[in-house]
């Protein structure tokens, strides 16, 4: 799985430009800190949009053996975010 992808490199590949709220950077580095304190072995996403905030959760959790799980309501939205998923390694 790739690591070190920012916010901004992580939507410029993406294939969907226009989608959901998208978590900012230093959210993203908060949530990465919980889960390195509290080590979730499961995690549940409502709401993927592109699947930054699942990468960036992914990231983590897969050190320790956690899984997430992520639910997207709109079909458009969740197809790009699984493409994301496969380019990014997740």
């Amino acid at each position: 799985m790739k690591k070190g992808i920012g916010l901004k490199e992580y939507i410029e590949s993406t294939s969907l430009k226009k989608c959901g709220p998208i978590i900012e950077e230093d959210v993203s580095r908060m949530i990465q800190i919980l889960c390195r304190l509290i080590h979730p072995m499961k995690v549940l996403e409502i709401g993927t949009s592109i699947g930054y905030s699942t990468f960036s959760m992914a990231n983590i959790i897969k050190e320790y053996g956690g899984k997430i799980t992520t639910i997207e309501y709109d079909r458009c939205v969740a197809e790009h975010a699984m493409k994301n998923f496969e380019r990014v390694g997740l």
